[in-house]
């Protein structure tokens, strides 16, 4: 089942939505978290403190909104 979530970045927030896979599963048990927000373009990046290999949903196409 699929876990909503919501992302804060300074005075922004955005509501979003865990896909129901293993490595959105762990995300999910460790939330809420804290981590330093990087930039790239339109993109932003942070760690979460979980070792996981890439599962079958692993992918290089993402659209805009995609959490990855």
């Amino acid at each position: 089942m699929p876990t909503p979530i919501r992302i804060r970045i300074g005075p922004v927030v955005l509501d979003a939505t865990l896909d129901d896979t293993p490595c959105a599963r762990a995300i999910a048990a460790i939330i809420p978290l804290h981590a330093p927000v990087q930039g790239w373009g339109d993109e932003f990046y942070f760690s979460v403190p979980l070792a996981l290999g890439m599962d079958g949903t692993a992918t290089m196409e993402v659209e805009a909104g995609d959490i990855g």
